[in-house]
């Protein structure tokens, strides 16, 4: 099972269309200015400090955010402690994720660093907290 550190961003055809399969017009820019993946470490900061727009359409379990026409659908800890729990229960070998540098690893949005892999490793082996605790964007 995968786990991006990242989200992929598109720009909308309609800003004020905004849900799961809304019509786009090609790829969203990205904060940090390269291609059209937002990492985490940078939706945290929009949603929680800059006034991004979050909703999980998929009962809690896809975020997405958008401001303006960006969009962008990405996990956050709460869906990487989802998706670490499914594959532990469902006696899978694990979880690869990319990229380890995108995560808040400083941390400058969340109150602890690392909130993806530690989400990761609580759904895993039960260590440490869960992300309600990170300090992170809302769920």
């Amino acid at each position: 099972m995968g786990v991006p550190f990242y989200g992929h961003t598109f720009k909308l055809q309609d800003k004020n269309k905004h849900g799961i399969g809304a019509p786009i017009a090609g790829e969203g820019k990205t904060p940090h200015g390269e291609g059209d993946n937002a990492w985490y470490s940078e939706m945290c900061d929009l949603v929680k400090n800059k006034g991004w727009a979050k909703e999980d359409p998929d009962q809690g379990h896809d975020p997405i955010s958008y401001h303006d026409v960006t969009w962008v659908g990405y996990d956050d800890p709460y869906a990487a402690y989802d998706k670490s729990t499914w594959v532990k229960e469902n006696g899978y070998g694990g979880i690869i994720v990319w990229e380890i540098t995108q995560d808040d690893f400083k941390p400058q949005c969340c109150s602890k660093s690392y909130p993806m892999l530690r989400a990761i490793n609580h759904g895993l082996y039960g260590t440490g907290s869960g992300p309600e605790t990170y300090g992170c964007e809302h769920k």
